[in-house]
């Protein structure tokens, strides 16, 4: 079966309403497992060996008036965090 992917959009000349888009840097550090985590499960020492530091991040995006969605979510391509991603 051929399956497509559905691309939902809209253009903001068409909404007759106010909105406010707040547009901010991420940054943050990858957490390393804590000490009773690797008490409970010694193999996760190894988790992260074999991986690099940097994260990969997407984020989600829905736009809502109340409690209605007003579109479907619009989701980012995965990047790479490194330590900051604007």
């Amino acid at each position: 079966m051929d399956h497509q992917r559905k691309v939902t959009y809209g253009f903001s000349h068409e909404v007759n309403i106010n909105v406010r888009l707040t547009v901010g840097i991420l940054e943050g550090l990858n957490a390393e497992a804590g000490y009773k985590m690797l008490l409970d499960d010694p193999y996760r020492r190894y988790q992260h060996m074999h991986q690099s530091d940097n994260v990969d991040f997407c984020v989600t995006c829905r736009v809502v008036s109340g409690e209605q969605s007003l579109c479907a979510p619009v989701r980012t391509a995965r990047r790479i965090l490194f330590k900051d991603w604007r």
